[in-house]
């Protein structure tokens, strides 16, 4: 099962997948879109980091507080 964090990327990627799937101007699509796997290349990253190392403290903060 996920980490909280790696659930967090995850849920944000799929937000702004929505957010893509809904828009109309091009421009802005591909930049919703970018955004959502920059979020997933997050939750990969993450994982990674869970696996090698163990898991992160709850308490560590990862992402600045304007992605949280």
């Amino acid at each position: 099962m996920p980490s909280e964090r790696v659930r967090h990327c995850l849920e944000n990627a799929k937000r702004w997948e929505r957010m893509a799937s809904g828009a109309q101007d091009l421009g802005l699509k591909a930049a919703y879109a970018f955004s959502a796997g920059q979020w997933r290349r997050l939750a990969e990253e993450i994982e990674h980091v869970e696996k090698r190392d163990g898991a992160i403290p709850a308490d560590a903060c990862l992402l600045p507080s304007m992605f949280q």
